[in-house]
C-alpha cells in the first residue's frame, strides 16, 4: 500500500520499516534488498487482483453479470491507481514491470475466453460438452494481438 500511495522510488527501506513499525534489520531478514521487496509486493498485488477475477467464475454469475462485475473491479483498480507507482516500476524495475504486465494480460485473456465460451455454450445449448475446443486462441508475440476464432 505504501508503494501504491507514494510510489516506489520515494520510499526508502528505512522509511518502509518505519511506516511498518519494524526495524530495518527485521525488514532485511525477510527481503534481500528493495528489488526483492518490490517484486514480492507487486506479485502479491497481482495475486490479489487475480483472485478477485477468478472468483467471478465461482460466484455462479452468468456471462453478462460477470462482464458487469469485471467492469466494477477494473473501475475500482483504476480509481486507486497511482501513475507514479507504475512509472517507477517501469523505469527502475523493468523486468518486474514486464512480468506484472504479462501476468495481467494472461489473466484478462483467460477471463475473457472463459466468458466467451460461456456465452457460446449458452447460445448453442445443443452443442456437445467438448465445444470448448471450438475456440482456438492465437497470441501473436510480434503485435500482442489476440485473435479468437470459433468454428462449429
Amino acid at each position: 500500500q505504501l508503494f501504491l500511495r507514494y510510489g516506489i522510488k520515494s520510499m526508502s527501506m528505512e522509511e518502509l520499516a518505519r511506516q511498518m513499525g519494524i526495524s530495518k534489520k527485521t525488514l532485511y531478514q525477510h527481503f534481500t534488498d528493495k528489488s526483492d521487496l518490490v517484486e514480492k509486493a507487486v506479485m502479491h498485488l497481482n495475486s490479489i487482483r487475480g483472485c478477485n477475477f477468478r472468483n467471478l467464475n465461482i460466484e455462479g454469475m452468468n456471462a453478462l453479470e460477470q462482464m458487469f462485475k469485471v467492469y466494477s473491479l477494473v473501475n475500482d483498480i483504476i480509481r486507486k491507481h497511482n501513475p507514479g507507482f507504475e512509472f517507477d516500476l517501469e523505469r527502475f524495475y523493468p523486468a518486474i514491470y514486464r512480468k506484472s504486465v504479462e501476468l495481467h494480460r494472461n489473466a484478462m485473456f483467460d477471463l475473457t475466453l472463459a466468458n466467451l465460451k460461456q456465452i457460446f455454450t449458452l447460445s448453442n445449448p445443443s452443442t456437445p460438452p467438448h465445444a470448448g475446443n471450438a475456440f482456438s486462441c492465437i497470441k501473436s508475440n510480434s503485435s500482442d494481438a489476440i485473435r479468437l476464432t470459433g468454428r462449429l
